[in-house]
């Protein structure tokens, strides 16, 4: 494993063939018999200079045993190659694939399948550690940060037990993978938001405007497949401008949002608006365009997350 570290954290200031890498390894004891042609990981790796483009964690992850042997690859549209005995010990329960591989996700669900540690290369030089589906630690800046696993249920008690809690996690933690922000929140009352969010903004207000008299800002929520929310359809919405808002049940009631906030003189537009919302929502989830999670509540920010820190504000 510590070998296996150093080899990403070299990679991470490495180009390949003018790309910026991507690499995804898979360190797990599946295997029960010895490699029939020996491949030291990483150090017969390094030698070929393509292989962390072959294995990006996106398309394709290299799979490891415990002796430290490369064994194989698994590719995302071959997930269940080396699985067949764990799927039926798990009842033949499938394990899915969002669309979101650039955050790991095919590095997630490769540990959910074969078991051990999974580590991806991200394309902005972090790396990222994955147990059993979920992430466990992330290196950024030249820092080790233990992500922070109970943030659903962290988020759900200060929801009052939202069951939108899990999907607005889930799509923070995605969302932080990418090069934008973004605005998530709970509210428990629809009507909380009247004051703050313009009415053109509001999905779950699209029937009971006249279409005749609709901007088209209104007119295309009724082409949203959102009535159904889920998170990947939840990560599209939230990281246009804007904030997207939920109810405790996890219905879509606004995305794209702006925000009327207090006075931002001091403090960037998303953080002024974040901070504004969180004065009506249960509670708010701002995503900066570096990856920092904070979470607000009742106009003040608690705590900021998978940043060049982990300290409580508030």
């Amino acid at each position: 494993i510590e070998d296996t570290i150093e080899f990403l954290v070299e990679l991470s200031s490495t180009r390949v063939e003018a790309q910026d890498l991507t690499h995804g390894v898979v360190i797990t004891d599946i295997f029960g018999d010895a490699p029939r042609i020996p491949v030291r990981y990483p150090a017969d790796v390094k030698v070929a200079k393509r292989a962390p483009l072959l294995f990006d964690g996106q398309r394709s992850v290299l799979i490891v045993d415990m002796q430290g042997h490369a064994r194989t690859e698994l590719q995302r549209h071959r997930l269940d190659r080396l699985t067949l005995d764990r799927l039926t010990q798990r009842g033949g329960e499938p394990v899915a694939i969002d669309g979101m591989t650039e955050s790991g996700s095919l590095v997630a669900a490769a540990t959910r399948v074969v078991g051990g540690l999974g580590l991806f290369l991200r394309a902005d030089r972090s790396i990222w550690a994955f147990l059993d589906g979920k992430p466990l630690i992330v290196r950024r800046g030249e820092r080790w940060i233990a992500f922070p696993v109970m943030l659903a249920e962290s988020l759900a008690s200060m929801a009052g037990g939202s069951a939108a809690a899990p999907m607005v996690a889930d799509a923070a933690f995605k969302i932080s993978a990418l090069p934008r922000g973004a605005i998530l929140a709970i509210v428990d009352d629809p009507s909380a938001i009247d004051d703050v969010v313009p009415l053109k903004d509001r999905y779950d207000l699209r029937d009971e405007l006249d279409p005749a008299g609709m901007r088209i800002e209104t007119r295309l929520h009724h082409l949203i497949d959102a009535d159904d929310l889920d998170d990947q359809t939840l990560v599209r919405l939230a990281t246009l401008d804007g904030a997207t808002i939920l109810d405790r049940n996890g219905r879509l009631l606004a995305y794209g949002a702006v925000v009327s906030s207090f006075d931002s003189q001091h403090e960037g537009a998303r953080t002024a608006a974040a901070r504004t919302l969180s004065e009506v929502a249960l509670v708010v989830v701002m995503v900066s365009a570096d990856g920092d999670i904070t979470i607000f509540r009742e106009g003040s920010a608690v705590v900021t997350l998978l940043g060049g820190s982990h300290v409580s504000i508030a």
